[in-house]
């Protein structure tokens, strides 16, 4: 194999494939990246794979002699990157070595042979539907995802399209993240990618391509032009989302800027840990923030337009509703409770669900932290 390529063409490529790069010790093949020329003899084919999603990406290239070989992703990542030439040559060195020159200077790689590289097989597809801002998409979502062994589907994100609406769902034991957005759907889709996958869709994609999705066989594949993922589907099952949103009914609502929300609980946040929960109540006019922590209780509130009050306070974990808060960014959020404490947020694109949790018990900590002092002091008179 000799090719010879654009750098920054050639750099782009790698690098859109190292995030998928696994260090596998039962597979080391995981962590290079299948390098194969195209009949057409002017690009290349980059293929990267691990044990849930791969990736197939294209660039330009000149090919001198038709072959393929199999490079250790990140140190081809990092020698590109290197490289201070507007032009790389790459070409194997007998069956175990490869060289790539970039003016005067001069790598030797290493290489596995080709043939016993696990070579993913991309199904075709028929484009489901259309959609354009999924690396934004996902991010509203991804904050969300839990990682709870029992409860598997909490670690993938669910993509609903049917209609002219795609939306996409993440949730965990205490809340659920939606965005949604209008798309061309083509064929309804309803499927469930692991947030690895999913997490890597928001970075390998841009907001500015129109990403085509399709599924075949049990896995998704996103693409564009040169360049496309294949995802395994989970199969768990997952909570009705379309149902959660219509059946919400709020009994209280305030209309609040998201900075300004985001200032009042940050000041709680000094007194506890994110975990800690923090009591929450629309009033006439704003809405007040109480907590709670060992040695030190702080009250604050952030000002509020068009609300409904609340009959009683309800508390709320800190820790995801401020991480929810810093995915809306500027605008106007509306802020409802219905009758059983749940909590929404939205504004036109995305919305989150926090349900209601208990206050901590003080007293306890109390208790367990005076027996503490006493036994130190024990200890201390020994």
């Amino acid at each position: 194999m000799y090719i010879k390529f654009e750098k920054g063409l050639g750099a782009s490529a790698v690098k859109r494939l190292t995030p998928v790069l696994r260090s596998h010790e039962a597979m080391p093949e995981l962590s290079g990246i299948l390098l194969e020329t195209n009949p057409d003899g002017f690009s290349v084919t980059a293929i990267a794979r691990n044990e849930l999603f791969s990736a197939e990406i294209q660039f330009p290239a000149l090919v001198l002699e038709p072959g393929s070989m199999v490079l250790n992703g990140s140190l081809l990542n990092k020698i590109l990157e290197l490289f201070g030439e507007d032009f790389v040559e790459m070409r194997t060195v007998g069956q175990e070595n490869a060289l790539l020159a970039c003016g005067r200077t001069v790598y030797t790689l290493a290489t596995r042979p080709a043939k016993k590289y696990p070579r993913p097989q991309f199904p075709q597809v028929e484009t489901a539907c259309q959609i354009a801002a999924l690396p934004h998409l996902l991010r509203c979502c991804l904050f969300a995802v839990g990682h709870d062994p029992q409860h598997p589907a909490y670690s993938r994100v669910k993509i609903d399209a049917q209609g002219t609406t795609l939306t996409l769902a993440a949730s965990n034991t205490f809340g659920l993240a939606v965005a949604g957005t209008q798309s061309d759907i083509i064929s309804p889709i309803h499927i469930l990618i692991p947030s690895e996958s999913a997490q890597y869709l928001a970075y390998a994609f841009s907001d500015k391509e129109n990403v085509h999705i399709g599924t075949a066989a049990g896995e998704a594949v996103f693409q564009v032009e040169g360049f496309r993922v294949c995802c395994i589907l989970g199969r768990e099952s997952y909570m009705d989302v379309p149902s959660l949103l219509r059946t919400f009914q709020p009994e209280s609502v305030a209309l609040v800027k998201p900075k300004d929300m985001s200032k009042g609980l940050s000041t709680l946040s000094s007194l506890s840990s994110a975990n800690s929960p923090v009591q929450i109540q629309i009033c006439q006019g704003y809405i007040a923030f109480d907590g709670k922590a060992m040695y030190a209780n702080g009250k604050t509130q952030c000002p509020a337009q068009a609300t409904t009050p609340m009959m009683k306070a309800n508390y709320y974990l800190l820790s995801p509703l401020s991480k929810a808060l810093a995915r809306f960014g500027e605008g106007q959020l509306q802020l409802s409770v219905a009758s059983n404490g749940m909590l929404r947020i939205q504004n036109n694109t995305m919305l989150f669900f926090l349900t209601p949790t208990q206050p901590i018990d003080l007293t306890v900590r109390a208790k367990t932290d005076k027996k503490g002092r006493k036994a130190a002091a024990w200890q201390g008179g020994m």
